[in-house]
């Protein structure tokens, strides 16, 4: 991925920044120099004006709070990347937990996805952003494509959830047996 193509950086624990697991930082494109450049030295959320995004295709990835390692987290098509992302990051700052019993597991769909639990409060999208934000202390979302047409972009999004494991990731509908399809080969 190219700096340019980083649109923001939210420190959800407002702890210094780590270089990571250099070596998984730099498999998935992004380089803590780049993000110094991009942000500053004194790296903190970025005010990025996201109605400057519309259709295509994003991906989020995360610091894990105890191994320090970038994970992919999620990947998404949206026809309004603005309004998908406002929601999202407005979920993993501000989302509390009030009941905390557990109605189920979010079920996994590929060997790398990851189990997280849903609980009364919530449905399942609000519970995996709570999951991120107690267990990822900087994401980083990055814009993939911008492509019009929502089967490209549809393709593009599977495709790129798989080839990085994006452990959140889920797909829907005919999505799912295509996505089922690319991961078997």
């Amino acid at each position: 991925m190219k700096k340019e193509n980083i649109i923001l950086y939210i420190d959800v624990s407002n702890s210094d920044v780590p270089k990571g697991n250099v070596e998984e930082i730099h498999k998935c494109g992004i380089y803590y120099e780049d993000l110094v450049e991009k942000f500053g030295e004194d790296i903190k959320d970025t005010d990025i004006n996201l109605e400057d995004y519309k259709n295509g295709v994003w991906a989020m990835w995360g610091v894990n709070k105890e191994s320090n390692i970038l994970e992919c987290l999620e990947v998404g098509q949206s026809s309004n990347i603005a309004s998908e992302l406002a929601i999202d990051i407005n979920y993993i700052k501000h989302l509390k937990l009030g009941d905390n019993s557990i109605r189920y597991n979010a079920r996994r769909l590929f060997d790398f996805s990851k189990t997280f639990p849903v609980y009364s409060d919530f449905d399942r999208t609000k519970a995996k952003y709570y999951d991120i934000a107690n267990n990822y202390k900087i994401i980083i979302v990055l814009i993939i494509n911008q492509d019009n047409n929502r089967l490209k972009r549809e393709e593009i999004e599977y495709k790129y959830a798989i080839n990085h494991t994006a452990i959140y990731w889920n797909a829907w509908g005919p999505q799912r047996r295509l996505a089922r399809e690319y991961y078997i080969k």
